[in-house]
């Protein structure tokens, strides 16, 4: 979260420049090898940045609960699904662990 803010202060020229995309699509990509590795994985990183970004988008556009500073794309800021698609890993292996924590305590 804190290189998206970085690569999308105020020092380019742009709100969400190529460069910011390519950064944070290399690094979700690694982050997802690094630390998922599954088909599964795959998928839910990948629903993750569908699903994430349009409860955003609802939640910008229809109620009104905040807002991004520099949204260049229906309120939302553009690069944010690459934010999402790192979060899968964290969810999936949240639920093994949590998923094995319960069979061993059964």
């Amino acid at each position: 979260y804190y290189l998206s803010g970085l690569l999308a202060n105020n020092a380019y020229p742009e709100p969400a420049p190529l460069f910011t995309h390519l950064v944070l699509a290399y690094l979700a990509a690694i982050g997802w090898y690094a630390f998922d590795r599954t088909k599964v994985g795959f998928v839910v990183s990948t629903l993750t940045a569908l699903v994430g970004p349009t409860l955003e988008i609802f939640l910008i556009n229809y109620g009104h609960l905040y807002q991004y500073a520099a949204a260049d794309i229906w309120g939302i800021d553009s690069w944010i699904p690459w934010v999402y698609f790192l979060g899968g890993p964290a969810v999936g292996n949240l639920s093994r662990g949590l998923k094995g924590y319960l069979q061993e305590n059964d």
